[in-house]
């Protein structure tokens, strides 16, 4: 099941790629390179606490490879609330290195979160230019992710616990 989970994850930044190489409506230079730092910070940590980091590093890359073409085609914009993740990852390093790898998963997820305001805002202000597809194999993958942890550790079931919340969050427009 977790193999399926980060396979959907693939499928879902492919999507989510191939939007941002048609256009960019929508998507944050900023948002997805710190995106990419956070994932970064989660699949090592999850590394160090020997649980299998491989759905936050394809996060990672698809957010890194996003940020790319997006840096690419002039798509930069640096918002207040990028500084204030730019500053939560800085303090997920330090917490990493002071009191160890799962409190700095745990405040970067937190991070993560309040890093997606904005898109989250913008499904839900813009929802016919939402990339529900790639929207939907996120929350699949997150749920796959989920239902496959062997134990209830907090470094095994909270990055794909709030996943398939934030996943929810972003489909519900869909319905209404």
């Amino acid at each position: 099941m977790y193999v399926a989970s980060v396979v959907l994850a693939v499928c879902s930044y492919v999507t989510i790629i191939s939007k941002a190489v048609v256009g960019t409506e929508g998507l944050s230079l900023s948002t997805f390179s710190l995106w990419a730092l956070l994932a970064a910070i989660i699949g090592l940590a999850q590394k160090d606490d020997a649980t299998d980091p491989a759905l936050a590093m394809v996060y990672g890359i698809g957010a890194s490879i996003t940020a790319l073409v997006l840096f690419v085609k002039g798509q930069c914009v640096w918002t207040p609330l990028d500084t204030t993740v730019s500053i939560l990852v800085f303090v997920c390093l330090v917490l990493w290195k002071t009191l160890g790898s799962k409190w700095a998963m745990t405040l970067a997820i937190l991070s993560g979160v309040i890093a997606s305001v904005p898109y989250v805002m913008l499904t839900w202000k813009f929802p016919q230019s939402s990339p529900y597809v790639a929207n939907i194999m996120f929350l699949v993958a997150n749920t796959l992710a989920f239902m496959s942890v062997d134990d209830w550790a907090i470094t095994k079931v909270l990055y794909p616990g709030v996943n398939v919340l934030m996943g929810i969050i972003m489909l519900v427009p869909l319905f209404f």
